[in-house]
């Protein structure tokens, strides 16, 4: 007679029962052989990682891929016709996501149903399942995420405590092996603007899976038409083209203090940029995970551990958007409270993101765990015209190659020839150690009105040849600019072309009212030419907002070959956010900006 299946205990404190097939004495054989204990942390660096394997054994198959075939089955002829050969006997277990879950490296702080929640859409699973089916059979795999200053760590006390690299530590731990690559890509203050002109250079043909997190630094409300939709589109697309054909999952964070409208000045539940952006999760068929839906309900209920109401960040409070005060948590109360500032999640929000955002990956190895086991045998239509990426969502929104980008330490050798600019770090001596990494972003930088930078570029199509249109015309190309923007000590400078190509004189404005400082894009368009020198003067002219110093800086440059319709996008660009990071890790916005 079987023994009585004793309850587990999750980390949340609620009662976990097994599930049904779990109460024969063969499956808890079967059970203990398999999952054992494995609460295993993995080691982690601010942005890059590499996997390191704690348990040998995990770096083998977790489980055999179909149930043996009795021998007189498997042998030719042994069904002659018409009596069909029967099926093999199923295995009577496979992995659950609730198992997989208790094998995370700290105690959960999200209930397996919260997990479920924040999945705001899975779809049919493909490519996340090919990603699970190489963990599941001992394979490395590398993992890219790419977003904001969330993404790239603020908030977080230490690097190891951000999101991204507990995600890492997450998968290393339930599934072991030394070759996986981690890679954290986010960079503080911008849109996803910088990553479509590149991310070529930023995430290589090897990936497989990449979390895109930004949400929050897009434009709320804008028509698909418009440049920054058109924009987000070409990334996923770029993304999804990539030679390994990785898997994408869309991530929303959630801002209480900066989600407000209709008459609520805090916690308001809707906000239009994630519901329009969660349309190309529906349409590309990728996950989609929103920390609202998960969050909204316990804030508002003042649950312990997500109160929203104050912040950890040692007692020092913040302000609102809106200019409410908002305290800061005292001693003995941090663990009550989510948020680390107005915007960004403490070390237990970047705890419960990793969570969460880890849910489809872990679904989808229970799914492929349970096909192989032969439990289950989903249906699927097979069709060619299904087959591949479907065209743009957005109609004629094709995607466009990036010729050159140059960010960070490559950005550095792009000037080749100056008089009072120096290269130096914005910002390097932040507070804490994470916000020095987060926002100390390197440029070109200069201070007084008649300073000038130049910079050589080759502005031909392929780096080889001039590009011309059907009508044998020469097709311009385009050179985005990365400047600082803020509302203090900022000026003006000329922008012109001195040899080789030509280009209509332009003007930078590194002033503005808005009481942030984040980096932006400067658009003009050139002649090509393999050597295109292009000068940037501090003028002493005023700019939009009063300054009192004519500071320039200057962080990146992307030369791109856009079709016309984009030339409208990059004029209107000029306000997205972009930034870069180089390969040692620098980079991040100057105070925060909005993100």
């Amino acid at each position: 007679m079987p023994s009585s299946p004793t309850a587990v205990i999750n980390a949340t404190g609620n009662s976990r029962k097994p599930a049904g097939v779990l109460q024969s004495s063969l499956v808890w054989l079967t059970l203990g052989a398999v999952v054992g204990a494995l609460v295993v942390a993995a080691g982690s660096s601010s942005f890059s990682l590499q996997g390191r394997s704690q348990l040998p054994w995990l770096s083998q198959p977790l489980l055999s891929r179909k149930a043996e075939q009795p021998s007189e089955l498997a042998a030719p002829g042994a069904c002659p016709p018409p009596a069909p050969c029967p099926k093999p006997p199923k295995q009577a277990h496979a992995l659950t996501l609730p198992e997989l879950r208790d094998r995370m490296p700290w105690q959960a702080l999200l209930t397996d149903e919260e997990v479920q929640r924040a999945e705001a859409y899975y779809g049919t699973g493909r490519r996340i399942r090919k990603v699970a089916a190489k963990l599941l059979a001992g394979e490395p795999i590398q993992v890219y995420t790419l977003g904001g200053s969330v993404t790239r760590g603020l908030g977080a006390s230490k690097p190891e405590f951000n999101y991204a690299n507990r995600l890492f530590a997450l998968i290393n731990a339930t599934f072991p092996h030394p070759k996986h690559v981690f890679a954290n890509k986010g960079i503080g203050g911008t849109s996803s603007g910088i990553f479509t002109a590149c991310v070529e250079a930023l995430v290589p043909p090897e990936a497989d899976l990449a979390i895109v997190e930004f949400t929050y630094n897009e434009p709320d409300n804008e028509p698909f038409d418009s440049p920054p939709r058109r924009g987000f589109e070409e990334l996923l697309r770029k993304l999804l083209k990539l030679k390994n054909g990785p898997a994408v999952i869309l991530l929303h964070h959630y801002s209480w203090w900066f989600t407000y409208g209709d008459g609520v000045d805090r916690g308001l539940y809707y906000r239009m940029g994630e519901a329009q952006l969660g349309l190309f999760s529906n349409y590309y068929d990728m996950p989609q995970v929103s920390m609202r839906n998960v969050l909204w309900p316990l804030m508002a209920a003042g649950v312990k551990g997500f109160k929203p109401e104050k912040v950890n960040n040692g007692g020092l409070g913040h302000t609102s958007p809106l200019d409410i005060p908002i305290p800061g948590a005292q001693p003995g109360e941090e663990e009550d409270y989510y948020y680390h500032d107005r915007t960004h999640p403490s070390d237990r929000g970047h705890k419960m993101m990793a969570e969460a955002v880890a849910g489809p990956l872990l679904r989808a190895a229970a799914d492929e765990a349970a096909e192989q086991a032969g439990l289950v045998e989903p249906s699927r239509r097979h069709d060619k015209r299904l087959e591949g990426l479907p065209p743009p969502m957005i109609p004629g929104n094709e995607e466009s190659p990036t010729t050159l980008c140059a960010m960070q330490e490559d950005f550095k050798f792009m000037v080749t020839a100056k008089s009072g600019f120096t290269w130096r770090p914005e910002r390097p001596n932040a507070p804490t150690f994470v916000e020095q990494k987060a926002r100390a972003t390197w440029g070109w930088t200069g201070l007084q009105p008649g300073q000038w930078a130049e910079l050589v570029l080759d502005t031909r199509a392929d780096g080889k040849s001039i590009k011309a249109d059907k009508d044998g015309k020469k097709v311009k190309a385009n050179i985005w600019l990365s400047y600082l923007r803020s509302y203090e000590h900022m000026g003006v400078a000329r922008v012109e072309c001195r040899s080789g190509c030509k280009c209509e004189p332009t003007k930078i404005d590194g002033t503005w009212k808005d009481q942030v400082s984040l980096q932006q894009i400067h658009m003009f368009r050139v002649s090509q030419h393999p050597k295109c020198v292009v000068r940037v003067t501090i003028t002493d002219e005023q700019g939009v907002a009063k300054s009192d110093g004519h500071k320039m800086s200057l962080t990146a440059v992307m030369v791109t070959q856009f079709p016309i319709r984009l030339t409208v996008y990059a004029q209107q660009f000029e306000d997205v956010a972009a930034n870069a990071v180089g390969s040692s890790g620098k980079g991040g916005d100057d105070d925060g900006g909005t993100r």
